[in-house]
């Protein structure tokens, strides 16, 4: 059978494999013999092989995008976006990266529960608003009903007023407290920015001033 092998774009140490049909995935030059290699002068050429080569390769192919996400997802929880983006890179076929994605789930080393579980948290740890954490999470395009669900469960009213407590004592601890007004109107817009709401902080904030005025 006819094969074609091409040099990825900005990847000369690699080939991608396909027929007319479909590509198979890539594989590093190391990995190929010496004749699949072409050159930089001939990006795509043909070759003829049998069909049982054809199947090793198709199983090499997957063993090295398998290894590459594996790698990846060994470094620090990843979405299942952050996955695609990184094969994709390695011009990894569509459909081989929907295989390699599902197996990971099903693996349980993927998880966009679990990384929208673990982003939360991180985020209230470092005083994040409820929208600006759902908006991070939005970017790595995790489906809207996973990000509702950990929101509720983790970010309750409870644990937003002590993310303003803590956060408003930071921003006040750096301010000249002898104009009350511009303390107040700085510091809500400071917290406006980050996402929480006038109505949220505006009482507490009031407060909180008053008490440093007072000491």
């Amino acid at each position: 059978m006819k094969i074609y092998l091409k040099i990825p774009n900005n990847k000369k140490y690699l080939r991608e494999i396909g027929t007319d049909e479909l590509s198979i995935g890539v594989l590093p030059l190391s990995n190929l013999p010496f004749s699949f290699r072409g050159t930089e002068d001939e990006p795509v050429f043909e070759k003829e092989i049998s069909e049982g080569y054809f199947e090793e390769l198709k199983h090499a192919c997957l063993s090295f995008a398998k290894n590459k996400l594996l790698d990846y997802l060994a470094k620090s929880e990843k979405t299942k976006y952050d996955c695609a983006v990184l094969l994709k890179r390695y011009q990894i076929p569509d459909n081989l990266i929907k295989e390699l994605i599902n197996w990971a789930e099903e693996q349980k080393y993927l998880s966009d529960e679990r990384y929208a579980e673990m982003y939360i948290q991180e985020a209230m740890l470092n005083c994040k608003s409820k929208a600006e954490t759902i908006y991070k999470l939005k970017q790595k395009r995790i489906d809207s009903s996973i990000i509702n669900k950990k929101i509720a469960e983790l970010y309750s009213i409870e644990a937003r007023d002590e993310l303003l407590d803590s956060l408003i004592d930071q921003l006040l601890r750096h301010e000249n407290m002898s104009d009350k007004k511009a303390v107040f109107e700085k510091c809500a817009t400071k917290l406006y920015r980050k996402g929480f709401h006038y109505d949220d902080f505006r009482t507490l904030l009031y407060k909180k001033i008053n008490n440093l005025l007072d000491e």
